[in-house]
């Protein structure tokens, strides 16, 4: 079969229209049209009537088959991104382009990510009238942190009789980020005052009160915290405005992730030390921004990023956009990252470093830190074995299996 298909074109053309437009009651027609061709022999036998039947019926079919194949205009709705291990759902948006009626239609998600797990990737339309639009949601679940393009969509029909069948398919533009999974953390040091309450929204990166200086004003959304109207501007515009204030003596922190010489994926394979690391940075941010502390910087791999947002809830998916297409980093960026970060300014609270290993680079940096007066607090991703003598008492061990359960006590 494969010598036929590499030899002669034309019989790869018969064998992909035999696999892709015929279904199993279409190919068994076909198998029956073939043993009936003795019958061409003569023409007034009953077996040249049943392979002139065969034919006939297979025709009107193929043609009616033909005419109502898809025409369709598809599109995906997806969230801006989603945690990993989180069940996630994506709007398929589905308009008939064609003057006929769309019938007995299949759509199927095709390229998924491998790391992706869809729980319902078929679905079923047993019609679609002329400029007639449906919406099908799909629930997926992402296994693996990460930047993925969308999934494309085929769109089948095997009207009438499911003998043929005819397909479309859509490339859908658009990527999904897939955050690092993590489990909040709580009484971490240089962490204020816990926000609660379901639904409470973060408080501005600006926080007016005594001794602060006028930032800016912005437009009132709703949920949002309101300490001053700025009620000139909300004559002006006809729209609530808020004045904002900042707070020139709030400390600042800082996460300093160390992924050089960590291992990364293999032969598909997820490296679960980086995976921790990573995961445990996503939430020391969440803890640091639901405390409402900034945090100046995030030192990753061999990348320094300065984290400038305009407001404090958005500080967290800074970082943990960040942490979604982290790599890891060759053994040599470690000086060339400590090298940038002495010409910043030090952050005024706490610095949380975290490492796989100790050595004399590593213990630099956090004594060059500690002079310029940050505090420093290291964190080390392992087993108790993995680390050496020279690591210092204040240093905290973090295993794999406490970062994942979210037992960790900083």
């Amino acid at each position: 079969m494969r010598w036929l298909r590499n030899q002669f074109r034309t019989f790869e053309a018969i064998f992909v229209w035999w696999r892709e437009n015929l279904t199993v009651g279409g190919k068994t027609m076909t198998c029956m049209l073939l043993l009936t061709t003795p019958g061409l022999a003569r023409f007034n036998s009953a077996l040249f009537l049943l392979f002139s039947a065969h034919l006939s019926f297979l025709f009107v079919v193929g043609v009616a088959s033909y005419w109502f194949r898809p025409r369709l205009a598809t599109r995906i709705l997806a969230p801006a991104m989603v945690s990993a291990g989180e069940l996630f759902e994506l709007s398929v948006h589905v308009t008939n382009r064609s003057d006929l009626p769309a019938c007995d239609l299949t759509l199927q998600l095709t390229d998924e990510p491998r790391s992706w797990r869809t729980l319902d990737s078929f679905r079923s339309v047993s019609s679609l009238k002329r400029g007639e639009s449906i919406k099908i949601p799909m629930a997926m679940r992402a296994t693996r942190r990460g930047l993925f393009a969308l999934p494309n969509i085929r769109a089948t029909s095997t009207f009438p009789l499911n003998l043929f069948s005819y397909w479309q398919r859509h490339f859908v533009e658009g990527e999904l980020i897939v955050l690092p999974r993590y489990r909040r953390l709580t009484g971490l040091p240089g962490q204020s005052t816990m926000s609660h309450g379901t639904g409470e929204r973060l408080q501005d990166l600006a926080m007016p009160g005594n001794g602060h200086d006028y930032f800016a004003s912005r437009e009132y959304l709703p949920g949002m915290p309101v300490r001053r109207w700025d009620y000139g501007s909300w004559a002006r515009l006809g729209q609530p405005v808020i004045r904002e204030f900042a707070d020139t003596d709030q400390q600042t922190a800082a996460i300093f992730v160390d992924t050089c010489g960590v291992g990364g994926s293999s032969n598909g394979q997820v490296d679960p030390q980086l995976e921790a690391t990573l995961s445990l940075a996503a939430a020391i941010s969440d803890a640091l921004t639901r405390g409402n502390q900034r945090i100046a910087f995030l030192a990753l791999g061999d990348q320094l990023q300065q984290i400038t947002p305009s407001h404090l809830w958005e500080q967290h998916d800074v970082i943990v956009r960040s942490l979604a297409v982290a790599a890891p980093a060759t053994p040599s960026a470690f000086a060339e990252l400590s090298a940038q970060l002495r010409e910043l300014p030090p952050p005024t609270g706490v610095v949380y470093v975290l490492l796989k290993q100790w050595d004399a680079q590593r213990d630099k940096l956090c004594d060059d830190l500690r002079r310029r007066g940050a505090e420093v607090r290291s964190i080390f991703i392992g087993e108790q074995a993995e680390h050496t003598a020279r690591q210092p008492a204040s240093a905290v061990l973090a295993t794999i299996e406490e970062i994942e359960a979210g037992r960790l006590k900083i």
